[in-house]
């Protein structure tokens, strides 16, 4: 109304209420301006469209109006009636197709595809604990380009470097009120009140950060709260961050350091939670199947039941054919791949993975030409 009001000053039409003058002509200028007020508002009008298409109505609402307002009682009550669920692990890990999976059963609530948040990830919706920097990174398309080298250890690729992010029961975020406040929050997506679904699901890649503090939260007498956290090849993981301008900046070997600060960390916090499995995503795409039926076991559930969504196998197979490529066109790529298996080799090893295996060139004529040049 404002934006009309300045319009009709400029081009000399007669405000509302004002003593009637005849209307100016507009003139050049006036033209002008009504001309970028018309492409400004189409752009706003593409703008919302887009935002409500990508994470619907909810996006546009308060903070308020889309939580529950649950008494610690009645939060208590519907803990003790439901099996909590998170999943977790590095972004471009798997969880995605995970959470999708185990969102088909008919008696398991996860969040909608449009809930106002990125990637329906409950992390983005919520206001109880932080955000690592990684807020609207994966869908803005000013991401923060910085590197693990710079200092900056916040988003995409380098969060898990910051110590802060590892959050425990010693947190002192662990509280009742953090209970009641997540669960307000996170709740208002979930049907509650449909007698079918035993667990509520929550997926978002940091949780393989912060399992030690939401079994703390969420953990009273009567209670279920487990974990699944999905794994994959530390290389194709690197490589599927590049989908990310955040990560385009990054180098491989500090993608892969990456991958590794975060299972170490993992590895710790893994024999102290009470429910956890830990899956690679390679033996899921492979057996997809058989995966869900160890689950909806593990939950009590049919293990018969497998929904629709298709799983595709073999989606490392391209991220090997690029590294192969890299490998043999970029120079300096073969040396910089034999330092960082000196450096992070055995690490990786520890968690099922070998560095060597995406480097197509072992044991070529191709890579001892390769390593004879490097030495000269």
């Amino acid at each position: 109304a404002a934006v009309g009001l300045i319009a009709a000053d400029r081009c000399g039409a007669t405000a509302i209420g004002s003593m009637a003058q005849p209307a100016k002509k507009p003139n050049g200028d006036c033209q002008k301006f009504l001309l970028i007020l018309g492409l400004l508002g189409a752009f706003v009008a593409v703008v919302f469209g887009l935002v409500y298409q990508q994470f619907g109505v909810t996006f546009f609402l308060t903070r308020t109006a889309k939580s529950n307002h649950f008494d610690t009682p009645e939060v208590d009550s519907f803990l003790r009636n439901h099996t909590l669920l998170f999943v977790g692990g590095p972004h471009r890990g798997g969880t995605t197709i995970m959470w999708q999976k185990l969102r088909e059963h008919p008696n398991i609530a996860g969040f909608g595809d449009r809930v106002g948040a990125d990637l329906s990830e409950g992390i983005f919706m919520q206001t109880v604990y932080p955000h690592f920097g990684l807020l609207q990174e994966i869908s803005a398309s000013h991401m923060n380009t910085g590197t693990a080298s710079s200092g900056n250890m916040k988003g995409l690729g380098k969060y898990m470097f910051d110590p802060k992010s590892h959050l425990t029961e010693k947190s002192y975020l662990a509280t009742p009120d953090s209970r009641v406040d997540l669960f307000n929050e996170w709740s208002y997506f979930w049907p509650l009140h449909d007698p079918e679904k035993k667990v509520l699901l929550e997926k978002s890649p940091p949780n393989m950060r912060t399992s030690r503090f939401l079994q703390a939260v969420f953990d009273i007498p009567g209670g279920d709260v487990r974990f699944v956290f999905m794994t994959r090849h530390p290389i194709a993981n690197a490589l599927a961050h590049y989908k990310w301008l955040a990560c385009q900046s990054q180098s491989v070997f500090e993608l892969v350091l990456h991958w590794v600060v975060g299972h170490e960390d993992l590895e710790d916090d893994l024999p102290l939670l009470k429910h956890q499995k830990l899956i690679k995503f390679e033996d899921f795409v492979a057996a997809p199947r058989e995966t869900m039926a160890d689950l909806h076991e593990w939950l009590g559930f049919d293990a018969e039941f497998y929904g629709p969504l298709e799983v595709y196998p073999d989606t490392n197979e391209k991220y090997k054919k690029k590294y192969c490529e890299h490998l043999r066109n970029q120079r300096g790529a073969l040396e910089a791949h034999k330092h960082m298996i000196s450096q992070l080799g055995s690490r990786v090893k520890v968690f099922g993975y070998d560095l060597e295996e995406y480097n197509c060139l072992a044991g070529t004529e191709e890579y001892m030409s390769k390593t004879q040049e490097t030495s000269k």
